[in-house]
């Protein structure tokens, strides 16, 4: 396995009330691993529900991290993949239980895939952010990323 990059935490992210929602990572770290950033801000802490929009991939890979990142507090996230053309629903969840982090923690690094029933990634897979659970104080600024190593043969 490739030598893996701590990728931004927390500080990193936009200014509070700016969600940034799902965005490409366009930073190559050694090996070829890129994936997913995720994150949202709420002056009166985050909610449980779908962080606003998607990601679609544009490469074969597999899932080999899960980053979580928070200002306060905790919360809980289940990720949702889709092969079609369509955008995921909670149906189309690849989570059994969820990723979680919780205070005294802000920063958590996650090499433990068991939870993902799904880590096979295909070129234009879509994926989306669910928020199952905020725990108190509830966190005004949450971020993190899905580590996807790509695969050898998709290098281009």
């Amino acid at each position: 396995m490739p030598e893996l990059v701590k990728l931004p935490k927390f500080g990193e992210i936009p200014a509070k009330g700016n969600p940034i929602g799902l965005t490409y990572l366009f930073r190559l770290t050694p090996g070829g691993d890129r994936g997913l950033t995720f994150g949202t801000s709420q002056e009166d802490g985050v909610t449980v529900g779908k962080i606003p929009g998607y990601w679609t991939c544009p490469y074969a890979g597999t899932i080999t991290g899960v980053v979580l990142n928070t200002d306060q507090g905790g919360y809980k996230v289940k990720f949702w993949k889709t092969q079609s053309s369509r955008s995921p629903i909670p149906e189309d969840s690849i989570s059994s239980e969820g990723y979680a982090i919780n205070s005294p923690d802000t920063h958590l690094d996650i090499f433990d895939m068991s939870d993902f029933r799904i880590v096979d990634v295909l070129p234009g897979d879509t994926f989306a952010v669910e928020i199952v659970s905020v725990t108190s104080p509830a966190p005004k600024d949450i971020a993190g990323n899905v580590i996807i190593l790509k695969a050898e043969d998709d290098q281009g």
